[in-house]
């Protein structure tokens, strides 16, 4: 990709925004925060993302699996957008779900350095 990797973060926790923020700026991502399940379904009803990194519990309103099958279900510009889990919930049956519902890879926090170049790693993989 010779434009910068375009991609929403949809994570309701202050430091971990700023965390994975961080980690993706550094990867040369442009990076948009959305901080609950609605501002995630608005922002990716508008605006195209090359990839999308969901929190599972979002707190109030819809978690991440609810905003994950609505995107894919209503989003014309993200429905094939690539949305990768970043989450504490590691159970299998989270996991199970995450996959059932179109999430592509799953990782637990703490989001690391590495799991932000697996991740973009993964993206050029599937975008080829």
């Amino acid at each position: 990709m010779t434009n910068p990797i375009h991609v929403l973060v949809v994570e309701d926790t202050p430091i971990a925004q700023m965390v994975a923020k961080v980690q993706l700026t550094k990867l040369g991502c442009l990076v948009d925060i959305a901080t609950d399940g609605i501002i995630a379904l608005e922002k990716a009803m508008i605006i195209p993302y090359d990839l999308i990194l969901m929190d599972i519990g979002l707190g109030a309103g819809p978690d991440g699996f609810e905003v994950t099958s609505q995107i894919k279900a209503r989003s014309i510009i993200n429905q094939t957008t690539p949305i990768i889990a970043i989450t504490a919930h590691g159970s299998p049956e989270y996991i199970e779900r995450a996959f059932n519902i179109g999430i592509e890879r799953y990782f637990n926090k703490p989001f690391t350095p590495a799991n932000a170049k697996e991740i973009i790693d993964y993206l050029a993989t599937t975008t080829t």
